[in-house]
């Protein structure tokens, strides 16, 4: 018997198992039930159930580092109506901080502190990730049980799976989004794929190249009317892209977003590569996903192997058009490509993988499918069922995972007790230690708070008198509290810190520095208070 019976594979329609319309028959008093069931609008649903679960059982006791803290603290004033790159200074696209500002806004209605509001609404959008990958390999293979293989195996992958709720991060709204446009690229819906695409470049900027490459390759191949689609796609993603614009204006920010959006990244960033740094990014890499980074690698290789084989199929069938999947497949391919390239180029840590991650997860797909038709029937319902369980296996073992001995209740007790012992009135100026600020929901006096060499570069070209008057700036401010990075933290503070400020100790992440004018009791009780519960 054919393995297609098992994938449900088949030439064209919305990708449903076959006999799913005998489904009514037999249940009769669940019409309406049946309905939803035999147009696939129940199993998105069951899929983020299951991901969800899988993702809540690591819980939300992770500790929030730099990074993270920076869009928590983003996310804090966006809700309080500071508009991205004003509130904090970022290089990344503006929904970076929007979306946590609106999980913050939502959170706040249920008395939930921000990075609680921001880590679970972005649980919520995780499970979506997992949600979508299920409609888009079921479009692709035509077949629901391919649509919850590639969800298993993407749940799997263990960096997207800490960061579900030990988040927020910008790169899962850009999978989210990255997502919808190839959903829609696949249907055909040009309008919407151009604004999804907008959407997620607006969050992170190089998957503009994956999303626009695989549109250009699904629309140039797919027959009659490429011009009209082309069209729809630009206007599509003009949509959004100008309201962002008419948003800034509005807000007198349009400069600040345009160096924060394109600027710093053209002009004054220089990213490390897997050719530059291998030994490190092979380390941060497999740290990030462990066995997880091999399964997606090999179905990433595994898509772009099956785009080429099909390629013959759709090139040149202007009189025929080209079976959906075998188009789906090589669009998707060469989005692939795209994704490879540019982590090849640039890549910083783990979560810059997540471009590639829903191509590795379709390649694994792609590859037992393949294998399947060479199988019995009952070989491939345990090729498959096997692939499911250990991926969903391996997913609930990393999700219940020890985090490490820093969390962020360690963290909010740091701050509580040196805020606590604070003389009244303080203030906290945070230099590479924006977790500090989200978690106190204090305001920094400037809205740098991450400084590596870019951000440098652009404060020294950018700001009147350069890097000299911007270091006089910050030592004229004068706050109480100076907290700075454990580490990566950059040299040139030292002199204002030596002159004017004692150290009080280390936090989890951090170094608390403490004003010399609250006098050496203040001193005293403030390092009491951070040793107390550091070593205490």
């Amino acid at each position: 018997m054919s393995s297609s019976r098992v994938f449900g594979e088949r030439g064209g329609g919305a990708g449903v198992a076959p006999g799913s319309s005998r489904l009514r028959a037999w249940v009769p008093s669940g019409r309406r039930i049946g309905e939803l069931w035999s147009t696939g609008t129940v199993d998105p649903v069951l899929v983020w159930l299951v991901a969800f679960g899988i993702y809540v059982l690591r819980g939300y006791s992770a500790p929030l580092s730099r990074d993270l803290g920076t869009f928590v603290y983003g996310g804090e004033q966006f809700a309080h109506g500071i508009p991205p790159y004003v509130g904090v200074f970022n290089s990344v696209g503006p929904l970076a901080d929007m979306m946590p500002g609106v999980a913050i806004w939502l959170g706040h209605f249920a008395s939930l502190d921000p990075v609680l509001a921001a880590r679970a609404f972005f649980t919520v959008l995780s499970a979506g990730c997992c949600a979508l990958i299920y409609v888009l390999a079921r479009d692709v293979w035509r077949s629901r049980v391919a649509g919850v293989v590639t969800a298993a195996v993407f749940v799997s992958f263990e960096r997207f799976l800490t960061l579900a709720t030990g988040g927020p991060r910008e790169k899962t709204t850009m999978v989210l989004l990255l997502l919808a446009a190839l959903i829609m690229v696949g249907r055909r819906r040009w309008l919407a794929a151009g604004a999804f695409t907008a959407l997620a470049t607006l969050t992170w900027q190089p998957v503009l190249a994956v999303a626009l490459l695989t549109a250009a390759v699904a629309i140039t191949l797919g027959g009659p009317g490429r011009a009209r689609a082309a069209a729809r796609f630009v206007v599509g993603g003009l949509i959004p892209s100008v309201a962002a614009v008419v948003y800034f204006a509005a807000y007198g920010a349009l400069p600040v977003a345009l160096n924060g959006f394109i600027t710093v990244n053209v002009l004054y960033t220089s990213q490390p590569s897997p050719f530059t740094s291998p030994i490190d990014t092979w380390r941060f890499l497999w740290q990030g996903y462990h066995v997880s980074l091999i399964v997606f690698l090999v179905g990433l290789l595994g898509l772009v192997v099956l785009a080429i084989t099909r390629l013959s199929r759709v090139v040149g069938r202007d009189t025929e058009p080209a079976s959906t999947t075998d188009l789906a497949v090589v669009s998707l391919g060469a989005g692939a490509v795209a994704a490879m390239a540019w982590s090849l180029v640039a890549i910083n840590g783990a979560p810059d993988l997540f471009v590639i991650l829903p191509f590795g997860a379709l390649g694994v797909t792609g590859l037992v499918l393949a294998l399947s038709r060479h199988l019995s029937r009952t070989r491939v319902t345990v090729l498959v069922a096997a692939v499911a369980s250990l991926a969903t296996v391996l997913a609930v073992v990393e999700s219940v995972g020890t985090i490490g001995p820093v969390t962020l209740p360690l963290q909010r007790a740091d701050i509580t007790a040196v805020m606590s012992a604070a003389p009244p009135g303080s203030t906290v100026l945070a230099m590479n230690a924006s977790e500090v600020m989200a978690i106190s929901r204090r305001t920094n006096p400037t809205h740098f708070l991450i400084y590596d060499p870019a951000i440098e570069s652009y404060i020294r070209h950018s700001w009147r008198g350069g890097m000299a008057h911007y270091k006089a700036h910050v030592a004229g401010i004068r706050p109480t509290f100076v907290v700075t990075s454990v580490t990566g933290s950059r040299r040139w503070p030292d002199k204002i810190l030596a002159r004017y400020y004692w150290k009080v100790g280390y936090g989890p992440t951090w170094v608390w520095y403490v004003s010399r004018t609250v006098g050496h009791q203040a001193f005293l009780r403030l390092r009491a208070a951070n040793r107390h519960v550091m070593f205490g």
